[in-house]
């Protein structure tokens, strides 16, 4: 796991960072979203796209709206969803 780059929010409460695995000859890349708002809650995907663009655009939009590990999977389904009908 390669980290490529961190967003740091919530005064470093809330971070999402974006790495890139190798598997298959292919570059894949994740999100990884820790927070300690609430307790320590971290939640991972590891295998969203190996589209990077596509990926830290996903990120961005998760920092924007503050989505939290909770919801992380749920919200990323659905953005991926959408990406994929259009």
């Amino acid at each position: 796991m390669n980290t490529i780059t961190t967003i740091e929010i919530a005064k470093g409460k809330l971070r999402y960072i974006l790495f890139s695995t190798a598997s298959d000859g292919f570059t894949h890349y994740g999100i990884t979203v820790n927070s300690t708002l609430f307790g320590d809650e971290t939640a991972t995907l590891s295998e969203i796209s190996t589209d990077e663009i596509f990926v830290q655009r996903l990120m961005n939009m998760l920092a924007d709206n503050m989505v939290l590990p909770s919801t992380f999977r749920e919200v990323v389904e659905e953005y991926v969803s959408v990406a994929m009908t259009v």
